[in-house]
């Protein structure tokens, strides 16, 4: 290696310019010694990188402070604030996502200031919870089997993240029939029907992206999907025509960013069972859009009145993909049941 390899790596290196280095490499020259001692080489190479290295370091720390500058919002305290000697604390403020949590049965019966009549016993119905009165209380096999799980002490410690596998097979020999066969690999646990319909609105869609809902319907699918930067899209229930969906609104909802069709079915707040044809036709839609379907069936055991029949959406369909969404509280009268389901 000679001197106009040295002269080439310094020339192309702007971050070395105007510096010690260059002026030893010119003296090098000056004395035309076309070969340097090894020494003077290794010196000059190794300054070389390490002046290069803590400019990239330095321009790398630099660009670090501004991108982080730039994406921090403005509701969000920023972890460079300076030092303060006193004891007081800046108010703080809630995260994007929480501001944008909203329950909208909540924010209607918070402001509400109804006095109720202190003579008599107000019957409560915005809430489904058959444990108010005291009339609907769990069965005695219901409290046995809890019982009998606490005192085993086989549950105490902590669980696969999906649950257990004699519990999701439980699951397995209660709901799979010949035409929607599954395994416990297909069941995943949570935390009530609530928390199984956040897992898979999460799982199913990105920000940007839309899922279906209906309206009238449980306000719950919208705030789950608004913190998320998901769109709820909300199609029609034609109460003049038995509460059943309408179809061709449904259909001008979807576009390229629709990602599910949430179906409740029998139906929140209505109380409406579709028919068969009926979950068939919306199926149909769902094959034709290639969009698969959430299918929120927590009320499925609660169908009450002559020729009313519940009919699972995942034993109509072995082509669209079906997420089945339900869970224990409202069948066996336990909704506080799923923090330990």
């Amino acid at each position: 290696m000679h001197t106009n390899s040295i002269e080439k790596l310094t020339a192309s290196s702007p971050s070395v310019s105007n510096n010690p280095l260059m002026e030893q490499e010119k003296q090098l020259k000056r004395k035309r010694q076309r070969r340097p001692q090894q020494r003077d080489l290794c010196k000059t190479f190794a300054a070389l990188a390490t002046l290069q290295d803590n400019q990239l370091k330095s321009n790398y720390r630099k660009a670090s402070a501004a991108a982080l500058h730039m994406k921090m919002p403005k509701l969000t305290v920023s972890s460079q604030t300076k030092p303060t000697n006193n004891n007081q604390w800046k108010p703080m403020t809630a995260s994007i996502h929480a501001q944008t949590t909203v329950n909208p049965i909540r924010r209607v019966t918070d402001c509400m200031s109804v006095q109720a009549n202190p003579d008599k016993e107000p019957i409560r119905l915005n809430l489904g919870d058959p444990t108010l009165t005291g009339c609907l209380p769990p069965s005695e096999a219901t409290i046995n089997a809890i019982k009998n799980a606490v005192d085993s002490h086989k549950f105490d410690g902590y669980g696969p993240a999906v649950g257990t596998l004699s519990a999701r097979a439980a699951i397995v020999k209660k709901f799979s029939t010949p035409e929607a066969q599954f395994t416990a690999d297909d069941v995943v646990l949570a935390s009530g029907c609530s928390h199984a319909l956040e897992m898979a609105i999460v799982a199913i869609a990105d920000p940007g992206q839309n899922i279906l809902v209906p309206r009238p319907g449980f306000p719950l699918y919208s705030t789950l999907c608004q913190p998320n930067g998901i769109e709820s899209r909300q199609y029609r229930l034609e109460m003049d025509d038995k509460g059943l969906i309408d179809l061709a609104h449904l259909e001008s909802l979807i576009d390229s960013q629709t990602r599910a069709i949430i179906v409740n079915n029998p139906s929140n707040p209505t109380g409406v069972v579709f028919p068969k044809e009926h979950l068939e036709q919306i199926l149909e839609l769902a094959q034709k859009y290639k969009v698969p379907i959430i299918a929120d069936e927590i009320y499925g055991d609660l169908v009450y009145g002559e020729g009313a029949r519940f009919h699972p959406m995942a034993t109509l369909s072995p082509r669209v993909p079906i997420i089945t969404c339900d869970g224990i509280g409202k069948r066996y009268l336990v909704p506080g049941g799923g923090l330990v389901g």
